[in-house]
């Protein structure tokens, strides 16, 4: 069994504050030269206005200066609005995959 503890990816956050408020976030794992772009989300109200691209480029930014030389992500393909924003910057889809339930 492993434990979160036990994880040794570096771990960093991005969040774009907004009339005084959290408006996008988006956090990054990074190992073996690895970067996972992950849990990016926009608040409803600020879509569209080009936030979510802001907050994953800082958060690639930081990626590289701290030694990631591969950038990859897993998106649900229905969701339009992420497929292009990712297309946005510059992902490309390599592979599908599909869950499994009982």
């Amino acid at each position: 069994m492993v434990f979160y503890e036990e994880i040794a990816a570096n771990t960093i956050y991005c969040s774009l504050m907004k009339d005084g408020k959290v408006a996008a976030c988006a956090s990054a794992a990074i190992e073996h030269g690895y970067m996972l772009l992950q849990n990016v989300v926009v608040s409803p109200e600020y879509r569209g206005q080009g936030l979510g691209k802001e907050v994953c480029e800082s958060l690639i930014a930081q990626a590289k200066e701290s030694g990631a030389r591969h950038l990859y992500l897993q998106v649900v393909r229905t969701d339009a609005a992420a497929v292009d924003l990712y297309l946005k910057l510059g992902y490309e889809k390599v592979y599908t995959y599909w869950y499994m339930k009982k």
